[in-house]
C-alpha cells in the first residue's frame, strides 16, 4: 500500500514499530477499499485521550492494531499477562487487548457521530493486538489467546505455518475474529469513514501536554471515568507527579459531569484529611480543560500495582513477607477509619508497590521529561526493599454519626477486575457501607496473599462463593491449611457485615 492510502499521521520514532508497520503495510493491496492510518492520537467526547498505533480498513473489516513488540515470552490469562525478557527479567501488566477494546469503542463511537457516515453503516471496529518481534515465544493459550497475532510464516521442514496478524486483516481468520462480523466495505464505505476520521480530529501524538508546571507524558492507567499519566516537571527532571484527569469536558451529560467532577472532588479532600507514608500523597487539584486533576506525589516513576507484583512474586513470598504486606495495608485503613474515612473499593488494584532503594536509580534520575520506562517485576525480588501505598479513594465514604452514602456507584469509578475484592454490601447498597466494608477487602487480600490468586474469577462467581461457604474458603483451594487461617478468612470475608470481624484492631489482634 502506498500513500495516499496509506497515512502516517506521525512518523514512529521507534525502529521496532517501524518493522511491525512495514510488515502489515507491505501486504495490504494498494487500491480501493482498502486504507490504513498509523500512530495518531483522538480524543473523546468526555475528554479522555487515546493513542492508536495502526486503523487498517480492508474489504473484510475494519481494525484497530496495538503493537507490541516484545522479544522473548509472555504468558498470562485475559487479566494480565507477564513477559519474560532475553535477560530473564519479568514483567508484569494489564492484558493490552483490554486498553485496545475501550480504543476501538471510543474511536467507532466517534466516527458515528460524524456527518461524514450518516448516510452509512459504520462497519464494526475489531481490537486486535499485534505480537511483531520475530523472537518471541507466545505462551498465551485459550481465551488469553483471543484476538492476539504474531508475524503470519509459511510452513517450513522445521516450523509449521502460522496463520497471523495478515490474516485476521485480510481474510478474518485467527481465534477472537468473527467471521460473521464482515461488513460490506465498498469504496463508498471506505471514503465516508477516511472523511470522517477527517472531520473527527484525529492529530499527531502529542507527548508535550501541561497541567500546570508538568508535562504529561505515557498513560499508566485508564480507569472508569478517569486516565492517569506519569508527568515530569518542566525544569526539574527527577521530579515526578501521577496525574489523574477525570475525563470531565464534553461528557454526554451534565449529570455525568458533575458525577466525575464531584469523584474528583472527593479523592482529593479524602487524601488531604490523611497523612500516612502509605498513602500516596495527592499535592495539587487542578481545574484543566480536559477535567479535574489530581497530581499525586511519585518518588519511583515505575512502581507496579500490587496485583502485578502478585502475579508473579506471591508464590516465592514467605509467611513472614505475606504477613508483613497485610500488616502495612491493615495499619493504611486502622489509619483512616480513626480519621473516619472509608476506602470501599481496597483492592491489589488500588495499592502501588515501590522499591525503597535510598532514592531513585541512575537510569531513573536521567529519565527524559514525559516519558516512563518499565520496570521489571524481577526488580521486586527483595520484599524487603519493598513498601506499599494506597491509592483509589474516589469511591470512598466518609463517616459522621451515621455512615453517609457515597455518591455514586463503584462502577462508575472501579475497575471490574477489582470488584471481587469489595464487600456485597459496598457494591450494593452504599448507606449499608462501614467499617466492615473494608474488613472484607483485607480479607479478600489475605486469601490472594495466602493462596497466590485471586478470590474469584468474577463478580458472579464470588456470589455464589460467599452464599454457599459464608465466606472465602482457603482450605478449598490449597491443601494443609491451619483452623486459625482458615476461620481468620472466612470470618473476615463473611457475606453479612454483622457477622464479619466488626473493626481492624480485631482483625490485626486475629492476625
Amino acid at each position: 500500500m502506498d500513500t495516499p492510502r496509506w497515512h502516517i499521521i506521525t512518523p514512529s520514532q521507534y525502529e521496532h514499530e517501524r518493522r511491525a508497520l512495514d510488515f502489515v503495510r507491505a501486504e495490504l493491496p494498494d487500491h480501493d477499499p482498502y486504507r490504513a492510518w498509523s500512530n495518531f492520537e483522538f480524543q473523546t467526547s468526555d475528554g479522555a485521550i487515546y493513542e492508536v498505533d495502526l486503523l487498517v480498513l480492508t474489504k473484510q473489516g475494519f481494525f484497530l492494531v496495538e503493537i507490541k513488540s516484545w522479544p522473548g515470552r509472555v504468558r498470562g490469562d485475559t487479566g494480565t499477562w507477564t513477559r519474560t525478557t532475553t535477560d530473564g527479567k519479568s514483567i508484569s501488566e494489564d492484558n493490552p487487548v483490554l486498553l485496545a477494546n475501550r480504543k476501538a469503542k471510543a474511536l467507532s463511537s466517534l466516527l458515528k457521530g460524524q456527518s461524514a457516515t450518516k448516510k452509512i453503516k459504520v462497519p464494526w471496529l475489531d481490537a486486535v493486538v499485534f505480537l511483531s518481534a520475530d523472537d518471541l515465544h507466545c505462551d498465551l493459550t485459550g481465551s488469553a489467546r483471543s484476538r492476539v497475532f504474531q508475524k503470519d510464516r509459511k510452513a517450513s521442514e522445521s516450523q509449521p505455518e502460522r496463520k497471523g496478524i495478515l490474516a485476521a486483516l485480510l481474510r478474518r481468520e485467527g481465534q477472537g475474529i468473527d467471521p460473521n462480523q464482515r461488513s460490506a466495505i465498498d469504496t463508498k464505505v471506505a471514503r465516508a469513514i477516511a472523511k470522517a476520521i477527517d472531520e473527527s480530529g484525529i492529530r499527531p501524538s502529542q507527548k508535550s501536554r501541561r497541567i500546570g508546571d508538568y508535562v504529561l507524558g505515557d498513560l499508566i492507567a485508564d480507569g472508569p471515568g478517569y486516565q492517569d499519566r506519569l508527568a515530569t516537571h518542566v525544569s526539574l527532571q527527577n521530579d515526578f507527579r501521577r496525574v489523574r484527569i477525570y475525563t470531565v469536558a464534553n461528557a454526554d451529560s451534565e449529570e455525568d459531569r458533575q458525577r466525575r467532577r464531584r469523584a474528583a472532588i472527593r479523592e482529593y479532600e479524602i487524601i488531604q484529611s490523611l497523612n500516612h507514608p502509605n498513602v500516596l500523597p495527592v499535592t495539587e487539584y487542578k481545574e484543566h480543560e480536559l477535567g479535574p486533576a489530581l497530581l499525586f506525589r511519585y518518588y519511583d516513576p515505575r512502581s507496579i500495582r500490587f496485583d502485578h507484583y502478585l502475579s508473579t512474586q506471591c508464590p516465592k513470598l514467605t509467611t513472614t513477607q505475606r504477613l508483613k504486606f497485610l500488616r502495612d495495608i491493615a495499619d493504611v485503613i486502622r489509619y483512616a477509619h480513626r480519621k473516619r474515612v472509608i476506602h470501599r473499593s481496597l483492592s491489589p488494584y488500588s495499592i502501588l508497590v515501590m522499591k525503597d532503594d535510598g532514592g531513585r536509580s541512575e537510569a531513573e534520575r536521567q529519565l527524559p521529561p514525559g516519558t516512563m520506562t518499565v520496570r521489571e517485576t524481577s526488580d521486586f525480588d527483595d520484599p524487603s526493599q519493598l513498601y506499599l501505598q494506597v491509592y483509589n479513594w474516589q469511591v470512598g465514604a466518609r463517616l459522621q454519626t451515621s455512615v453517609s452514602a457515597p455518591v455514586t456507584q463503584v462502577e462508575d469509578f472501579v475497575e471490574s477486575q477489582a470488584l471481587v475484592y469489595m464487600s456485597p454490601e459496598a457494591i450494593a447498597d452504599p448507606k449499608r457501607v462501614s467499617e466492615a466494608s473494608d474488613i472484607f477487602s483485607l480479607g479478600a487480600i489475605a486469601f490472594h496473599l495466602f493462596t497466590s490468586r485471586p478470590p474469584a474469577g468474577s463478580l458472579s462467581e464470588l456470589t455464589s462463593i460467599l452464599r454457599e461457604r459464608k465466606g472465602l474458603s482457603v482450605s478449598a483451594v490449597k491443601d494443609g491449611v491451619g483452623q486459625k487461617l482458615e476461620e481468620f478468612i472466612q470470618w473476615s470475608t463473611h457475606p453479612d457485615a454483622l457477622t464479619r470481624i466488626g473493626n481492624v484492631e480485631d482483625f490485626l489482634s486475629m492476625l
